[in-house]
């Protein structure tokens, strides 16, 4: 997964799957919520199946997305190299 390779605090990669769906996920060594959950788990779909397929459109959209952390400038740069973009507004304050 090119994410770790640009962030490595998303985590190991670990292989998983479930019914139709295979995927990879990065997780933590220590298994904890990187920056108290605002650094994602980063997950790579494998082959065609995926369950955003599956989902109808209904019309829904992400307006905005407020995070706040003591670290927060510690986190620009690691969205920036996830590629990070929409509606996310990333500042400092208290871990919520």
């Amino acid at each position: 997964m090119e994410a770790v390779t640009r962030v490595p605090e998303v985590g190991q990669v670990v292989a998983a799957s479930r019914g139709a769906y295979s995927w990879r996920i990065t997780i933590p060594e220590d298994g904890s919520l990187q920056f108290g959950g605002l650094l994602p788990t980063v997950i790579q779909w494998d082959g065609e199946a995926n369950p955003a397929h599956a989902l109808e459109a209904n019309g829904c959209e992400l307006l905005e997305l407020s995070l706040a952390h003591p670290m927060s400038a510690g986190l620009v740069p690691m969205f920036r190299a996830l590629r990070i973009s929409g509606p996310v507004d990333l500042k400092p304050g208290r871990k919520r």
